[in-house]
């Protein structure tokens, strides 16, 4: 699915409540969300999704059992400590830019929202208790380089 161009829309529930989403209408010369995000946040998340979606593995002969999603343990800590190292530098991901760039990148829409709400847990200072960072702490770097190369 790809997101060309569009706008963010509040809708009132009925329940008191406000509820916000894409309309993929044509409006003028908007950005999409997705567009907003800075290079280096779009290159951490792509990591992320090809750690996320990788192809199994074999270990001594034995396929990897792992599920290819946000439920798995390693993704799962894969996402928040993405997110930590960027709001450590100082980087902005308002969650409804991530989940726009995750669905317009390939990723499930449950993941998506996963993702968002995980980048609105890590700006909100939510602790989660994850498996240990897979990405490692120098992980920005290769990321800002990856986000130089790109531009």
């Amino acid at each position: 699915m790809r997101i060309s161009s569009g706008v963010w829309v509040s809708h009132n529930t009925g329940t008191g409540t406000q509820r916000s989403e894409w309309d993929n209408r044509a409006v003028g010369n908007m950005r999409s969300p997705a567009d907003a995000l800075d290079p280096v946040v779009k290159a951490a998340l792509a990591d992320l999704r090809s750690f996320t979606y990788r192809r199994r593995r074999i270990y001594n002969l034995r396929l990897e059992q792992r599920e290819k999603s946000l439920k798995d343990r390693s993704a799962r800590a894969g996402a928040i400590h993405v997110f930590k190292h960027l709001k450590h530098q100082g980087y902005s991901f308002p969650p409804q830019d991530v989940r726009a760039w995750a669905l317009a990148s390939g990723w499930r829409a449950e993941d998506a929202q996963e993702l968002g709400d995980y980048a609105e847990g890590i700006l909100a200072g939510r602790r989660y208790h994850t498996a240990p960072d897979p990405f490692g702490m120098l992980a920005i770097y290769r990321w800002q380089e990856t986000a130089s190369k790109s531009t």
